[in-house]
């Protein structure tokens, strides 16, 4: 955890986003009929987990054909601070890009991915956008500000590095934004599931106005076209997102 001895000597911001978690309506499904968020198996540790990111929808579906059906479409799910309650693992990037050796531009081939790690329950996902980004909007945005004093610390310098190249080609941005790793179920109860944004092809589903009926959250629609993938509804998520954050007072 070398990087968390740099990151833990600064300050959260007063104000938290929120953990989001992305899926297609077809497990989305499910998720609400069984009421719980079940873990998934996961190729890069070897166990089922599920992961999530910190304010950014950052996940997003490779399919690069039209949706055609409304299950295809993306869903995302927006969980309060309660959920750090059932950490696993905590990291300033996406894991899964780390393992495909996506950002060897960035890293020494010695580094490993448990120098990166930061303990959870710690607000350690507000130091990180302290120390690299000053505060959530540019965290938001992916602008990292100037970092100097750092002799020696190479996974700080890493991280920066990481951040300031705007250079999409090797990895994505979710290179830019912290991810949560859970082993535990998740109950969707009002206690962890802050608000839903699901696809209007879907907003009259049966099993949608029973769960609405029944839990206390906030469910938001967005327009979907089958003719377009589901990755061009990337942006759309993240402007709604971004004015939900708003709305909470974090952005």
């Amino acid at each position: 955890m070398r990087l968390y001895q740099w990151v833990k000597g600064f300050a959260p911001p007063a104000e938290k986003l929120r953990w989001v978690h992305t899926t297609d309506a077809f497990a989305f499904r499910a998720i609400l009929e069984q009421r719980v968020l079940t873990p998934q198996e996961c190729k890069v540790f070897g166990d089922p987990l599920t992961y999530l990111f910190y304010g950014r929808p950052a996940y997003r579906f490779n399919r690069r054909d039209n949706m055609r059906s409304s299950y295809h479409a993306p869903v995302v799910l927006i969980f309060r601070e309660r959920i750090l309650d059932h950490t696993f693992r905590l990291f300033p990037f996406d894991t899964g890009a780390f393992k495909g050796k996506r950002y060897d531009t960035w890293l020494h081939k010695g580094m490993e991915l448990e120098s990166f790690e930061y303990p959870g329950k710690e607000g350690n996902e507000g130091k990180h956008v302290t120390a690299f980004y000053g505060g959530n909007h540019r965290y938001w945005n992916g602008e990292g500000i100037a970092i100097g004093n750092i002799s020696g610390e190479y996974e700080v310098e890493a991280v920066r590095d990481m951040i300031s190249d705007k250079n999409m080609n090797v990895a994505d941005d979710r290179r830019l934004v912290v991810e949560l790793l859970v082993k535990d179920d998740i109950p969707l109860t009002a206690d962890y599931l802050e608000a839903i944004y699901v696809p209007s092809s879907i907003k009259d589903a049966e099993f949608l106005k029973i769960f609405e009926k029944d839990v206390n959250v906030s469910v938001y629609t967005y327009p979907a076209n089958g003719m377009k993938p589901a990755i061009e509804y990337q942006a759309l998520l993240e402007h709604f997102l971004s004015e939900f954050h708003e709305d909470m007072g974090a952005l």
